[in-house]
């Protein structure tokens, strides 16, 4: 049993002005959960790892409870003081913490009853290791593979969610969300870390817990307490001069919204309403054209199963044959994140490649936001992606080919970089982000995270991407930049040389 959290206190809700002010947060990391054997050469899997959110600092070790509590829970919260006995799970509440577990044993005690013969399952646990929301995983799926979780939480939605994802397979990704203000459980700063626990009972319920690289983005930071009472000072005329510009910014708004025309649509439930401005920058030049979403439906089949060609983090791509001007077949890309990540990254996407034209970057062919679901249409590439050729065991990408495969990579990225009339950061490159027509040649695409800077300036954003190809330097300092890029593009020269997949330095829980 341990744990593992971050040295200083993170800031999750600010109320400093008088008005509470929630963060919204990102964190991603890679682990790795492998069984040991025991007595015997027997061994069983137990009990699990958990990413929590505590008042800080969180308890210590020798005074948190093991086994399939995780170590997220005091011990005195969890037995009756009088009996010694265990305490039901409606009776341990009040905890102050909030935890995402991947739990690889069945503890009839709190574990979903779903779980029995599954033993594995993830959940989300809101001031009780009772999961608010859980899901059952196919048996033993964490045990000795390489996993990434991403887990967001939306100040604006509340909505606290996780998808989990098999380096490497694209079959085996898992979701799962749910509505939780976190202000209402945790203090206004936190404890962010890990907690694992193996088995108790049984010697032989071991399992070792390996993490790997963690980023973790917030938008709230912190505010120093030696500011504190001046900006507190300061509030009456801050007051004032904040009612003058609200009102102005409500008779503003009241105004530009009489001479302009919206455009809603509902068919059965609330849909997304979205300016009609989107399409005239999309529109902007000639080649890619909006299509309608039944147009792309009936080109997959209404997205069924058989047509389906991956999935990543961002959603699915499935294949399509559009008729009209003759019949083309095209990778539909169905963007399946919460609304209020895929329409940012959707118009990311789109409006920065619906500009780019480069022998080695994926051809747009359209677009369409219809029924509050975004779709975007490519080209197809008929070889997949570079990941599938190159930690394949029965074939070999000849010498020929992955030089071919890196020069058309480079040259994508000096495009990008150099030769475009913006620097256009491209923030997630990796093997399967490198796409390959029938010739093998390179297209690189998914721009659904990049942004548009100025060259020769200090501009930078924030940091995005895949855990493992993503710059140290990123982490460090929360800022991506063309180096960044470069620093990706050496992991993926690396992969392409030794066809073998890529993994960083790790710590033991």
């Amino acid at each position: 049993m341990g744990k593992a959290f971050y040295y200083q206190p993170v800031s999750l809700w600010d109320n400093s002005t008088g008005e509470e002010v929630l963060t919204s947060f990102k964190t991603t990391f890679s682990f790795q959960i492998k069984n040991i054997t025991g007595k015997n050469d027997i061994y069983h899997i137990a009990d699990g790892l958990a990413f929590f959110l505590s008042p800080y600092p969180p308890p210590l070790s020798e005074n948190v409870s093991p086994c399939g509590a995780l170590g997220l829970l005091k011990l005195s919260t969890i037995f009756n003081s009088t009996s010694g006995q265990l305490l039901r799970p409606d009776q341990i509440v009040n905890q102050h913490m909030v935890a995402v577990e991947f739990d690889t044993f069945y503890n009839g005690q709190w574990d979903p009853l779903e779980s029995m013969y599954n033993s594995s399952h993830i959940g989300i646990d809101i001031n009780t290791i009772n999961s608010t929301v859980s899901k059952v995983i196919p048996t033993n799926l964490f045990i000795n593979k390489y996993m990434t979780a991403q887990i967001s939480y939306d100040n604006g939605t509340k909505i606290l969610s996780l998808y989990l994802s098999e380096d490497g397979n694209n079959s085996n990704n898992y979701e799962i969300s749910t509505m939780v203000n976190l202000a209402s459980y945790l203090p206004n700063e936190v404890a962010i870390g890990f907690s694992a626990a193996t088995g108790c009972k049984d010697k032989n319920a071991v399992e070792l817990h390996q993490l790997y690289l963690w980023s973790f983005n917030s938008t709230l930071e912190m505010v120093p307490s030696t500011n504190r009472k001046s900006i507190l000072s300061s509030g009456v005329v801050g007051a004032m001069i904040a009612s003058a510009a609200i009102l102005l910014l409500l008779v503003g708004t009241f105004l530009y919204f009489i001479g302009k025309k919206h455009l809603i649509k509902k068919s059965g439930e609330q849909e997304m309403e979205y300016d009609e401005s989107i399409d005239q920058e999309f529109e902007k030049g000639r080649g890619p054209k909006k299509f309608q979403y039944n147009e792309l439906a009936t080109a997959t089949d209404n997205f069924a199963e058989s047509k389906k060609l991956g999935e990543g983090g961002s959603g699915s791509v499935y294949r399509g044959i559009l008729v009209g001007e003759g019949t083309h077949d095209v990778a539909i890309k169905r963007v399946s994140k919460a609304p209020e990540y895929s329409k940012k990254e959707y118009i990311s996407e789109v409006k920065i490649i619906s500009q780019l034209r480069h022998r080695n970057l994926v051809e747009l062919i359209g677009w369409c936001h219809d029924h509050n679901k975004f779709l975007i249409v490519y080209e197809l590439m008929h070889n997949g992606s570079l990941d599938t050729h190159l930690y394949r065991k029965d074939t070999v990408l000849p010498w020929s080919l992955r030089h071919q495969i890196a020069l058309g990579l480079g040259s994508a990225l000096l495009y990008l970089h150099t030769e475009f009339k913006k620097c256009v950061l491209h923030r997630d490159i990796k093997p399967s982000n490198v796409m390959l027509d029938s010739s093998f040649n390179v297209k690189l695409g998914d721009f659904g995270v990049s942004r548009l800077v100025n060259h020769n300036s200090a501009a930078q954003t924030l940091p995005a991407g895949t855990m493992g190809y993503i710059a140290p330097e990123c982490l460090q300092k929360g800022q991506a930049t063309a180096q960044s890029d470069i620093y990706s593009f050496g992991v993926v020269l690396l992969e392409i040389a030794c066809g073998r997949r890529h993994y960083a330095k790790f710590w033991f829980l």
